[in-house]
């Protein structure tokens, strides 16, 4: 593996939070993965389970609604709403002109795996330069004039442009970097991070973003690799791409080599070139049900003292 000198940037504060309600790893992407959300209405903490999410009916969805087989595959008919909750003027709605003029003339790059890999074709879509396949180009066809958000994309490991994964053993990753305007001034980059910290993904990411300034980064410490060594490795059967180490191979070094290997990414392909770009650390992916073994709690704060 690289190695990189650390800089003197400060460390995050670690705060841990009490279990998710939420059993299902889909629930907890379904619902932010809060057990207790940071954010206010009306200077109030928004209670755990109150998503602003409504039942195609219009009731407000439950954490029991979505603890349950039949909850999962309701979820793509469900609309998110907040206006229905009674706090009109808290949230600030997004068209796709207004979603491409904030991002106009930046240059962003978003980092992680799959599910951040969801997040940019999200941001594609909603400033109006979708690449998902089977999906509409004119926002138009997917973004409805009252709508808090454009229509459900589909989710999967290509899109218009190849296939979009990664695979550390292989040495297999993937780079997009999306552009658009009359002299292409605007630009989203996507890497494809399994460990993130090996010498040939260092220095594949830092030749594809170039020498043009990044506006700001989006990163998301990768988990799947350092958890399921196959789990991208698409050679094998879905059976053996699951398998997880034992409890016995994982201890707090292993959990703090996952947030110092983000971190060397950050200063790697980042701040050596741009020290005074932002860097958005995205909240780490909720630890799904197979991770509990290895002590949840205990692990997201080793993963964020490692980072």
């Amino acid at each position: 593996a690289g190695e990189t000198k650390h800089s003197n940037m400060p460390r995050p504060t670690v705060k841990l939070n009490q279990l998710s309600h939420f059993e299902d790893f889909s629930a907890q992407l379904y619902c932010a993965g809060a057990s207790e959300q940071l954010c206010r209405v009306n200077g109030a903490p928004v209670a755990s389970g109150v998503c602003h999410w409504r039942l195609p009916a219009g009731a407000s969805v439950t954490v029991d609604d979505i603890n349950t087989a039949a909850g999962k595959l309701r979820m793509p008919s469900d609309r998110w709403d907040p206006r229905i909750d009674g706090i009109p003027g808290e949230f600030r709605k997004y068209g796709p002109l207004a979603a491409s003029e904030c991002v106009r003339g930046r240059r962003l790059l978003i980092a992680g795996d799959s599910t951040t890999r969801d997040t940019f074709y999200e941001l594609l879509a909603v400033a109006g330069h979708p690449i998902s396949l089977n999906y509409p180009t004119n926002p138009r066809e997917y973004w409805g004039v009252h709508d808090f958000e454009p229509r459900k994309l589909p989710t999967g490991a290509s899109d218009a442009l190849g296939v979009c994964t990664g695979n550390y053993d292989k040495k297999l990753t993937c780079l997009r970097d999306v552009r658009w305007g009359s002299r292409n001034e605007t630009s989203v980059l996507f890497h494809f991070l399994t460990r993130s910290n090996s010498t040939w993904e260092l220095d594949l990411f830092s030749q594809h973003v170039g020498d043009q300034p990044l506006d700001a980064a989006f990163v998301q410490c990768p988990m799947y690799e350092w958890m399921k060594p196959d789990a991208y490795n698409y050679s094998l059967s879905r059976h053996e791409r699951g398998k997880v180490l034992g409890p016995w191979e994982v201890g707090p070094l292993h959990f703090e080599g996952i947030g110092r290997s983000c971190r060397e990414y950050i200063e790697h392909v980042v701040w050596r070139k741009w020290p005074r770009t932002k860097v958005f650390l995205l909240g780490m992916t909720p630890l799904p049900a197979w991770t509990r073994e290895h002590g949840t709690l205990q692990a997201r704060k080793q993963i964020a003292e490692g980072n």
